[in-house]
Order: C-alpha cells, then structure tokens, then sequence
C-alpha cells in the first residue's frame, strides 16, 4: 500500500500515516482496523482508544511540524468507506476554519526526517 511510506505509527487497533494528497503538511489519517461504517458503530473502549491515539498523534503534529492548531473531522464516506479520522494541521498565519477542511490537495513528499521524529515522538509517549 503507497500509504505505509508516511505510516508512523500502529496499535492493535489503529494506524496512523501521512495522507497521499494532504490539505496541509502533516495532514494525516488515523485508520481504525476493524471495518466499522461510522463512529455510532465503535465499541466504547475501542473508540476511547481511537480518540486518545489521536490527541497524541495532534500533539505530535504541533510539535515536529510547529502547527498552531490541528483540526480533527471523522469520516466513513468516499474513497475510504470506513471510519476514519482526518487531523489537519493549520499553521500561524493562515485562515482559521472550515475552509481548511476544502483546501486543494498536495502532492505528497516524502521525508524520512519528519517521518523518524514522528516515531520517536510517539515512542516518547508510549514508554
């Protein structure tokens, strides 16, 4: 799968990888591995788990990527029919809101560096 090359980090339930076509840098996807079609669906320790490995995967984005503020959309439509979570970094300087949920898509690059500290970040938390 082309997303592993941003995965950065995995639980027994969940993963998290930098989007293909990102909105922002940093715009990643928490994937819940189960195929639940919404989070109506999620049993409850599994969706505390979900939403708590999302607060550290945000406060990782604010910290190698500096974000001021990282926005958090659930979704299960589209290309991934699924639950998922979306968190998209916003950076100082830049229009605060929805809009930031419609931004034209990026290309993805690569960067092993960001992708390292992203790792140890969440290796930090962990232990």
């Amino acid at each position: 799968m082309i997303f592993l090359t941003g995965l950065f980090m995995k639980t027994s339930f969940s993963i998290a990888f930098l989007e293909i076509f990102p909105r922002s840098a940093g715009h990643t996807i928490i994937l819940v591995k189960p195929h639940y079609n919404d989070m109506s669906e999620l049993p409850d320790d599994i969706c505390e788990s979900v939403y708590l490995f999302a607060k550290k995967a945000m406060n990782a984005l604010k910290t190698v990527y500096q974000a001021e503020r990282v926005y958090l959309c659930t979704m299960c439509d589209g290309a991934v029919n699924h639950f998922h979570l979306q968190l998209i970094p916003r950076y100082k300087g830049e229009k605060i809101g929805s809009t930031n949920f419609v931004r034209p898509r990026e290309e993805y690059i690569a960067d092993p560096e960001v992708i390292q500290k992203l790792r140890e970040y969440f290796k930090s938390e962990i232990e």
